[in-house]
């Protein structure tokens, strides 16, 4: 045991080089970042949940934001406090993926799983960006953990644990409600072992409130700030205009209303777009992971059932995959799969101690085994030297800079107008999005918010704006005038106007 505990603790400590190692790649906020921060911000300030447009925030769920507020209250620095939850929930995840695995495969097996999430690009990544995906993964743990014990000992009080589990999973990102499949496959498993209805209902009751007192808090902050029932303010944003957020309405605008074609019609549109990014998306997992770790995946779950004979453990397991069958009806982002390839792990390592256990050649199969690890984490490789080769060009730096060129000569409290918020957020000022509209319209639109300045990045304009391109290269029109320029990067322009009086 005490063996097995110094070459966890020695996988912890290299899997913390690493993450601080990547704290070079990240010295600026990414852009959901921003808004995860900007809300942290207010909830530390004046427990509202506000962003940096000064009003009731309803895209993100609170969770995430409300784990940085009391550290951002005693770093005074919200990346930093992001990146010290992220961080944290990071390394623990390395753990519970230890436990995970070490509950359904042995000690050897935890130790592989371990090892493999320490050194996976996207965790590392992850674990110091100020995004959900870390907090996440090691919820998504914690509650397979919690299942497991509940396949041997089940009971209300971990039920209840499972429930509020589900329930923060939901407040971090709305997709977690999903992950209540494991608990009802558990139900199910139950009846079919002729539990006694009474108390396989009673483990019922119990996740349900605990489950409940996580969502129906937030259900009715959404009603209360937008009139309307919904589980995610995220999926109506689509509809109510703060779909600029998302990548495609910033190239295209805010999603416009289309005739409906019919039942027949709507429901072979939905699946034709539904498969097109389910294959999307398995070839996204595929190239993040690799092909030779779907495969050895695939063999620990073909071993497990061998191994174990225990359906209810395999089925909580396979569990945490089910909101990777929700993403293709939206759409398809690497960050979205990230936090279940913890799982998938397990059985990566599962599959590598199986090969390694054949009585049949045991010396052969162990240096296989071990040979297709190594070729594994070669494959990693490259990924994890990204810092080495950084250069302040990796990131939006000239937007950062911009942004505390405004504060560091105007001071805190002005308004931003720009694509993205990023600028807004170095400059402590107050995000207005650049509305979808042509020039005399976009100054006409500054003046009626009150705004301070106007912010375009050539970064984005010329990829998605381009109509907007001449305030990027030539003179300030009327009522704009020209106050700060940046050309640190090539094709990275960045300009600055002041707004003036009509």
């Amino acid at each position: 045991m005490r063996s097995t505990r110094a070459q966890l603790a020695g996988i912890l400590l290299a899997g913390l080089g690493l993450r601080l190692l990547f704290l070079r790649v990240h010295q600026t906020i990414e852009r959901d970042g921003v808004l995860y921060a900007s809300v942290a911000e207010h909830l530390a300030g004046a427990g509202r949940l506000m962003d940096l447009r000064e009003r009731y925030h309803t895209f993100y769920p609170p969770g995430y934001p409300a784990l940085i507020a009391p550290v951002y209250a005693l770093v005074g620095d919200s990346h930093r406090a992001g990146q010290i939850v992220s961080l944290t929930a990071g390394l623990a995840l390395i753990v519970l993926v230890g436990l995970v695995g070490r509950r359904v495969g042995g000690e050897r097996v935890g130790l592989l799983a371990a090892g493999l999430t320490a050194i996976y690009p996207p965790f590392v990544h992850g674990a110091v960006a100020v995004l959900t995906e870390s907090t996440d993964a090691a919820l998504l743990c914690l509650l397979v953990l919690v299942e497991l014990r509940l396949v041997g000992r089940p009971g209300r009080t971990g039920s209840a644990l499972a429930g509020l589990l589900v329930g923060g999973m939901y407040l971090v990102r709305p997709e977690g409600l999903l992950l209540a499949a494991g608990f009802a496959g558990l139900v199910i498993a139950g009846l079919a072992r002729r539990e006694a209805r009474a108390r396989v209902g009673g483990w019922v009751v119990a996740f349900a409130l605990a489950l409940l007192l996580a969502v129906v808090p937030y259900v009715l902050y959404l009603h209360a700030i937008t009139g309307s029932w919904h589980l995610s303010g995220k999926g109506l944003a689509y509809w109510i205009g703060e779909a600029p957020l998302q990548f495609d309405a910033i190239a295209f605008g805010p999603p416009q209303p289309r005739p409906w074609r019919g039942l027949g019609v709507e429901a072979a549109l939905f699946a034709e777009r539904y498969l097109r990014n389910f294959f999307r998306q398995e070839g996204v997992i595929t190239e993040a992971v690799s092909l030779l770790a779907l495969g050895l995946g695939a063999i620990g779950l073909a071993a497990g059932t061998r191994w174990r004979g225990r359906v209810a453990e395999e089925v909580v397991l396979l569990s945490a995959f089910v909101p990777l069958l929700l993403y293709p009806a939206f759409d398809v982002v690497e960050r979205w799969t990230e936090p279940y390839m913890a799982i998938l792990f397990v059985f990566v390592a599962r599959g590598v101690a199986w090969l390694a256990d054949r009585p049949e050649t045991p010396a052969r199969s162990r240096a296989v085994a071990w040979g297709l690890v190594g070729l594994l984490a070669l494959r990693y490789g490259p990924q994890l030297a990204i810092p080495l080769r950084y250069t302040p060009g990796f990131e939006l730096v000239e937007q950062r800079d911009a942004g505390r060129w405004v504060r560091d000569r105007f001071g805190a409290g002005t308004s931003v107008m720009s694509r993205i918020p990023d600028i807004a957020y170095y400059a402590r000022a107050r995000w207005v999005a650049l509305p979808y509209a042509e020039i005399p319209s976009v100054i006409g639109a500054a003046r009626r918010e009150g705004v301070t300045f106007v912010v375009l990045d050539e970064l984005t304009t010329r990829r998605l704006r381009p109509e907007l391109l001449p305030l990027l290269e030539g003179p300030a029109p009327p009522g704009l005038t020209l106050v700060h320029q940046t050309d640190e990067f090539p094709g990275r322009r960045v300009r600055v106007f002041a707004v003036g009086a009509p």
